[in-house]
């Protein structure tokens, strides 16, 4: 799902149906669209001919990514698709293809009747853009005896199937899941893989798809984690009955899903090396370690539940990441999961992936930042994203030559009631109207926030407080598409 700057509308790809069978493996079936100005309430692309009104794309494929690159050279390219099609018996291979408008698609490789392809990727795998290098970046499924599921990385600055290795040999190793994910939760369990079949270690899960999307000055990434599935061994959580796993054909024994994953978070500066840190909070999915040593979902599985995510969190394979809110500074972000034939949001507040604040309700805290640095002639106020009191604010030069200490105003601090996603702060008169005495020259952010208070984000910017980053799949209150470039 993505917000279409152009059209003033969310588009939303998804697949049509199931009904697409190739030789009993199962691809999925054709690629349809639904338009949105809202994201709540959708509307049919109605275009397209029988038996799919709604088709835009009838290749079927077992996975595919939709990805908006407002980058591209060639407008052409705009709208980029990213395909894992049948090739034969336990043969994938990934094809790509463009579009100016999400609605005519054609074939981006110079041998375009030939099969062609790319590498040979498993059944999930999927693509993404990185935009702070202008690359596509292929995220290919592929499994091995000792990590079991991970994800191997290929990437090119041209979008053509040319321009990205053959054989998946081509390919160099990425990210798995490690013992600090959330436990695999069954015994140990084999599967095929090159050499034959092998057994895992029956604690560690793997990772079932890695995909990413561009939100402000990181990539945001989507680690999907496979933690048991009917029918493995040990896995009687995925039945009504425990019994059920050695007879699950038995009266009462459906499945409660086909399997166990759920999603959790990490976060790249260069959009291949991954920082994902533990979070210690409780969960409500069943299974879990309430233990500080292990991370914990972002979106979690819901095994017996009536709700949208007891049948599976699925992979975020393109945009989902959008921006809502009545104002500038009461924004949220709005994350949209498939679960099987459902559709649910996750939704957290504008920068809300981390935040500083102290762990003990009765305390305050003190933040104080490495040396920052500003150079942008337009970079003239601070802004806050922050809920809470804070006690004081000091801008505080690094270099020793007389420019001034800048505080806040006022100068009893911000109220315990403060809440804004974009708060502008003001400087204490007396001292200097905007930062420039600032510009180009290093200095700390020194911050006490009082007891509850939470600090989500800060920045330096024009007074319209743009940031300048960039936006995830974007929002109806950024027409200018997905960078925070301003309003007009």
């Amino acid at each position: 799902m993505w917000w279409d700057a152009s059209a003033n509308h969310f588009k939303n790809f998804f697949t049509c149906t199931k009904a697409f069978h190739i030789q009993g493996d199962g691809a999925l079936g054709p690629l349809c669209l639904a338009t949105s100005e809202d994201g709540v309430t959708w509307r049919n692309h109605t275009t397209g001919t029988a038996p799919f009104p709604n088709m835009v794309w009838s290749r079927p494929a077992f996975s595919r990514a939709v990805l908006l690159d407002e980058l591209a050279a060639d407008p052409s390219q705009r709208w980029k698709l990213v395909q894992v099609e049948y090739k034969g018996p336990s043969h994938l291979q990934y094809q790509l293809y463009a579009s100016s408008d999400g609605l005519d698609w054609s074939r981006q490789s110079a041998n375009h009747g030939t099969d062609g392809g790319i590498g040979a990727p498993g059944d999930c795998s999927s693509a993404m853009l990185n935009p702070f290098r202008n690359v596509t970046v292929l995220s290919a499924k592929y499994t091995d005896s000792l990590l079991g599921r991970q994800r191997l990385y290929a990437e090119a600055n041209v979008f053509s199937e040319e321009a990205f290795p053959e054989q998946r040999e081509g390919f160099v190793p990425w990210a798995a899941a490690d013992a600090d994910d959330p436990r695999w939760l069954g015994g140990p369990r084999s599967f095929w893989a090159p050499g034959g079949n092998v057994l895992l270690n029956s604690t560690v899960p793997e990772l079932y798809n890695l995909d990413g999307i561009a939100y402000e000055s990181v990539m945001i990434g989507f680690f999907r984690i496979f933690r048991c599935k009917e029918r493995y061994p040990g896995c009687t959580m995925m039945y009504k009955k425990p019994e059920c796993l050695s007879h699950p054909t038995a009266a009462g024994c459906e499945a409660l899903a086909h399997e166990l994953a759920d999603m959790l978070l990490g976060f790249s500066r260069d959009g291949f090396t991954w920082s994902r840190t533990h979070v210690a909070q409780p969960h409500a999915a069943a299974g879990f370690d309430l233990t500080p040593d292990r991370r914990y979902p972002f979106v979690g599985q819901e095994l017996g539940s009536k709700g949208w995510n007891s049948h599976g969190i699925g992979s975020i394979q393109g945009g989902g990441l959008t921006i809502s809110g009545d104002d500038k500074q009461h924004e949220s972000l709005r994350l949209f999961f498939s679960s099987a034939d459902r559709v649910g949001t996750a939704t957290l507040r504008r920068d809300g992936f981390a935040s500083v604040g102290s762990a003990r309700a009765t305390l305050g805290a003190m933040l104080l930042t490495v040396p920052l640095m500003f150079n942008d002639i337009n970079q003239s106020t601070l802004f806050l994203n922050v809920k809470g009191g804070v006690q004081s604010l000091l801008l505080i030069p690094s270099a020793g030559d007389g420019l001034p200490l800048l505080s806040m105003d006022p100068s009893p601090g911000l109220p315990a009631q403060t809440d804004s996603t974009m708060l502008p702060v003001a400087l204490r008169p007396g001292t200097v109207p905007d930062l420039a005495a600032l510009r180009g020259n290093p200095f700390r952010l020194s911050m006490v926030l009082e007891p509850g208070a939470r600090l989500y984000a800060f920045w330096v910017s024009s007074a319209g407080g743009h940031s300048g980053g960039w936006l995830g799949a974007g929002g109806p209150r950024y027409p200018r598409g997905l960078q925070d470039r301003g309003e007009h």
